[in-house]
């Protein structure tokens, strides 16, 4: 196995296998394993802040704010969580600066390609996720991010309370007033009946609809 690849399975089992000392020995004196760390994170810090803020013009600069802050709080992991929990903690305390600031929508974002998915799905679903981004920036900042980790991201409460540092029934309390306030503003789009498990509106039953 080269280098490359071995770090990469030591990666995977930071938190897990590999203890407290060995953790910070690997963070603090190997200058590429902390690379091959962020490389391995950066897509996932993509992803989640792209689900946290949408598509938007400053989107980058969301990123590269927090890999640095990954970057320097590295040496510090302790291996009592997994490596991508310990950066989605960070990614969130970022996510939460960067919706206090105002920002144009980017219409030139493109997600990154996936093989499994066709053009057309991915276009779907990024106007889709448009559509409610609009309404979640409606949201007070910790239901909206509420929202993020359990709806979109599809965390349980308690794993999302973790990575926020609250009770598992503050979680829940936020979700359930951001479930609300969305259902509300999108009953009637299909994309989001389909994350919430509803059946599609042409699907629903008169008396369902209140139909007499």
């Amino acid at each position: 196995m080269d280098l490359a690849g071995a770090n990469h399975a030591r990666i995977a089992h930071m938190g897990e296998r590999t203890s407290e000392s060995q953790s910070r020995e690997l963070l603090r004196d190997d200058p590429q394993f902390l690379e091959d760390c962020l490389a391995e994170l950066a897509p996932k810090v993509h992803r989640w802040l792209y689900r946290q803020l949408g598509p938007r013009s400053d989107l980058e600069d969301a990123v590269q704010d927090a890999l640095t802050e990954i970057a320097r709080a590295l040496p510090r992991f302790e291996g009592r969580a997994k490596l991508s929990t310990f950066a989605h903690r960070i990614v969130i305390r970022t996510g939460y600066r960067y919706m206090r600031r105002c920002a144009e929508p980017s219409p030139e974002w493109v997600e990154p390609k996936r093989n499994d998915v066709s053009p057309e799905t991915i276009a779907a679903n990024r106007e889709a996720l448009r559509r409610l981004h609009k309404v979640l920036e409606r949201l007070p900042r910790k239901r909206r991010m509420a929202f993020v980790l359990c709806a979109i991201e599809g965390l349980d409460a308690r794993a999302a309370a973790e990575r926020e540092g609250i009770s598992a029934a503050r979680m829940r309390n936020r979700l359930r007033h951001a479930r609300k306030e969305v259902l509300r503003r999108m009953q009637h789009d299909p994309f989001f009946r389909t994350l919430m498990g509803l059946p599609n509106a042409d699907e629903t039953s008169p008396d369902q609809r209140g139909t007499p």
